[in-house]
């Protein structure tokens, strides 16, 4: 936002007798306040993502698969992707590139979350990051390794109250583990990167609208949360009495695995 676009902003929204409506109460607007970030500070502020981490998803989340999904290798791929950006529609040479285009995911899915923020990053950034290799890397590297009690939930988000279009997104925390013998410290600094840069920016569809904020965790204070292991002959047991099973304890499982 430049100057003089920021001037009339302020105007507009600083009216003496300016009010929103909220949930159908009226509150009077007192002041406006804008954070600036810059991409450069961003990157270089970034620390590499530790082996584990985890990210509280702070309102409805949900990611678009397009057609930057599909496959890079693809000879059409530059074409559709040239096409996505000037809003054309697809042609069909490809089937899965059509067939992917659109659809929406309520799941905290590393590589379509790593794919969105490298397409923000990419789009928005004039700062120089591998980025598309750190979402491929993560793509392989980073997988979802638990969700700390409450666990997540979807929500149905509606665009109005009178009308029937809406969005499912989830929210919740959501432990991640990058496999030790895949972890390159490069491609860890420039995820954390983009990590940051999400708690700025949201993630994923409707961000501007407020969805898709997110706080990174420190997996220590996640540790409170940890699941206890169990073994299987714990877990047969258990089944047999929460289903109310009728088997006598000699049959149950001898040996813990």
């Amino acid at each position: 936002m430049d100057g003089k676009l920021g001037d009339v902003f302020r105007e507009a929204i600083l009216k003496p007798d300016l009010h929103i409506e909220l949930v159908n109460v009226k509150a009077k607007v007192i002041g406006a306040y804008v954070n600036t970030y810059k991409f450069s500070d961003i990157a270089s502020s970034a620390e590499p993502l530790s082996l584990k981490f985890a990210i509280k998803f702070l309102t409805p989340t949900v990611f678009r698969r397009s057609v930057y999904d599909c496959c890079p290798h693809c000879p059409y791929y530059v074409e559709y992707i040239e096409a996505a950006r000037r809003g054309e529609p697809l042609k069909k040479p490809c089937k899965y590139a059509v067939e992917c285009r659109g659809m929406t995911v309520p799941l905290p899915i590393p590589s379509l979350m790593f794919k969105n923020l490298a397409r923000l990053w990419a789009t928005f950034s004039g700062v120089s990051l591998d980025v598309w290799s750190a979402t491929r890397w993560a793509e392989r590297a980073i997988m979802i390794a638990g969700f700390p009690k409450p666990g997540i939930r979807t929500i149905r988000v509606y665009e109005h109250p009178t009308t029937n279009k809406w969005i499912t997104g989830f929210m919740g925390t959501v432990r991640y583990a990058i496999k030790e013998d895949l972890y390159k410290e490069k491609y860890a600094k420039i995820a954390s990167a983009l990590i940051k840069m999400a708690e700025i920016t949201n993630v994923g569809a409707r961000r501007t609208a407020g969805l898709g904020m997110i706080k990174h965790i420190p997996i220590k204070m996640e540790d409170k949360n940890k699941a206890s292991p169990i073994s299987l002959n714990n877990l047969h047991q258990q089944s047999l009495i929460e289903g109310g099973g009728g088997r006598s304890k000699n049959n149950s499982l001898k040996n813990n695995v």
